[in-house]
């Protein structure tokens, strides 16, 4: 027996996971080549019910088909600290960007303090002895006009 399933952005490693704990062999099909076998075959509707028989069919029909193999813990926790990483660059842009529109002064200050925690972060070069993913960053002050004793107010 072979489990086929298509890569779809993560959804899949939960059958790949199961299939291996149940020693059933397994491959994860390429969209691009599962949409290239479905061409070949003529084959233009989609919707589940045919996508899951065009990757059956993919499954039988495809030689040489690679195994899937499980990535290690460690390049799990690699993936998972590089996308973090990945994360922490896109909200300090954002941040950045929201420099340019603020015109509340407490969440200019709120602003002014956050990016500074978010610096050390975003260089995270990660899986590299020694480096870590900007731990201890000095962020007591990133709570903006909370720390000054103000309460926000909201005139209706």
């Amino acid at each position: 027996m072979l489990v086929v399933c298509e890569a779809t952005g993560g959804y899949e490693a939960h059958v790949l996971e199961a299939a291996t704990e149940l020693g059933i062999e397994a491959h994860k099909a390429h969209g691009t080549r599962v949409r290239h076998f479905a061409k070949y075959k003529g084959l233009k509707a989609k919707n589940d019910p045919i996508d899951a028989r065009l990757i059956a069919l993919y499954g039988l029909q495809t030689e040489n088909l690679v195994r899937y193999v499980p990535p290690s813990a460690g390049l799990k926790a690699l993936r998972a600290l590089k996308e973090r990483c990945h994360d922490l660059q896109v909200m300090l842009q954002a941040e950045t960007n929201r420099l340019e529109h603020v015109t509340d002064p407490r969440v200019l200050k709120n602003l002014k303090a956050s990016i500074p925690c978010l610096r050390p972060t975003a260089r995270c070069a990660v899986g590299l002895p020694g480096m870590t993913l900007g731990e201890g960053a000095p962020c007591s002050g990133a709570r903006g006009w909370l720390d000054t004793g103000d309460k926000p107010r909201y005139d209706i």
